[in-house]
């Protein structure tokens, strides 16, 4: 009896180790979740690019290849528009006087019902520019390394693709894998090259419009527009509609009604044409899916959550319709 329960307190100690890993190997593998998912995006857009190279350069050498032409037209353009918003919001504040502006909506008449305190306004925003330059600064490390880990991966999901996925085809939770194999790669391309190609269109419309119409802040309003593009219809509104109400407040006219244009432009021209014609039924994603996984995928990862978010939550929706689908 005694020996028996001896068994018995091996195998919990035994079970409680292997938790206690599994746990351990989640804290570690946790601040590094969007770093990894980068990887894999990163892999699956360059992956017929090695493809092609696989057969010439050998695999490691295509793979590294393909992570260099990462670098060059996703990593540099990205770090390049950061660093022009970060330059481009400190001289709109040094340029401009804030403290007007501010003074300008607090006492306007339309907003009057609000009861806007200017002071308490102002201590806000200054509040809020001290913390988003020293959160900028404190993340500047930890980007770094997330960097390296995100090529890093790449590297190694371009070169064991086939691998993995034969290891993951092992734990779909149905009979009709193949099936729910080509709806996932479907949502995944709708998102990555339809919707993404949709809101770099739209950024670049964007901001050559509000450069030529002379908003200040012309490559922030852009970038916005660029990541709120994944919500469906109204994304981009959200941006356009206050920028062309605050210059209407403030008597510039001619730039309120010039972003209005360019809103219409991207609301009606590339969202609601453009978007049904290209992408069109080959989505399979709903819209609904497609707001919570955006709003959801933020408010989880940060700020590329907006790629994130729809991808995961497609997936998921795949996954579980495939699982519940009835055996033939």
């Amino acid at each position: 009896m005694l020996s028996a329960d001896k068994l018995h307190l091996k195998g919990y100690l035994f079970w409680g180790i292997v938790l206690g890993i599994i746990i351990l190997a989640s804290l570690i593998a946790f601040p590094f979740v969007i770093a990894i998912l980068s990887a894999y995006l990163l892999a699956y857009m360059a992956r017929p690019l090695y493809l092609k190279l696989k057969t010439t350069l050998g695999p490691n050498l295509a793979a590294v290849t393909c992570v260099l032409v990462a670098i060059v037209l996703v990593v540099v353009p990205i770090a390049l528009v950061t660093l022009g918003a970060i330059n481009e919001a400190g001289d709109a504040v040094s340029k401009r006087n804030i403290n007007h502006y501010i003074i300008l909506i607090a006492t306007n008449p339309m907003l009057r019902g609000f009861n806007l305190n200017s002071v308490t306004m102002q201590t806000q925003f200054n509040q809020f520019v001290s913390n988003t330059t020293a959160s900028v600064l404190q993340s500047i490390p930890d980007l770094v390394v997330g960097l390296f880990i995100t090529l890093i991966g790449m590297n190694y999901a371009l070169t064991k693709w086939d691998k993995l996925s034969v290891e993951l085809r092992k734990y779909i939770p149905s009979t009709h894998k193949d099936q729910i194999i080509s709806e996932l790669n479907i949502n995944t391309q709708a998102i990555l090259y339809g919707t993404l190609a949709m809101a770099i269109l739209e950024f670049v419309v964007s901001y050559a419009g509000f450069t030529f119409l002379g908003v200040e802040t012309s490559l922030i309003m852009a970038a916005l527009i660029f990541v709120l593009a994944f919500l469906p219809s109204i994304g981009p509104i959200m941006v356009w509609a206050p920028l062309s109400v605050f210059y209407l407040i403030n008597h510039e006219y001619n730039v309120a009604l010039g972003v209005a244009v360019i809103g219409a432009i991207l609301t009606f021209g590339i969202e609601t044409v453009l978007y049904a014609k290209w992408i069109g039924d080959r989505t399979r994603i709903h819209p609904f899916v497609m707001v919570v996984g955006v709003i959801g995928g933020i408010s989880l990862f940060g700020i590329f959550g907006f790629i994130f978010g729809p991808i995961i939550l497609a997936s998921a929706v795949g996954i579980v319709k495939g699982a519940m689908r009835p055996d033939d």
